[in-house]
């Protein structure tokens, strides 16, 4: 596209890189697992208060993965946050 085709529209709704799918995954994951280590909770404890496997929880934490929004409250009371922490 050439730089003369840009227009305030064009660069307004371009894709962001941090607002990307697997950015925001990436995201989210950092900070659950950041309330979860300042709140000195296991990544066990934490699946088990939520009712999730281990492996279901480190893939929140790594990105490769984010919980559902229907569980994204029980996954910020289990670390000791709101869900808009988690989500920011």
């Amino acid at each position: 596209m050439e730089l003369s085709s840009f227009n305030a529209y064009t660069v307004t709704t371009m894709p962001r890189p941090e607002n990307e799918p697997g950015e925001v995954r990436k995201r989210v994951g950092r900070n659950i697992k950041t309330a979860r280590v300042a709140g000195g909770w296991t990544a066990d404890q934490c699946a088990e208060i939520v009712g999730v496997s281990r492996a279901t929880w480190f893939a929140w934490e790594n990105g490769s993965r984010s919980p559902d929004i229907d569980r994204l409250d029980a996954v910020a009371a289990a670390v000791g946050v709101t869900a808009a922490e988690i989500v920011k």
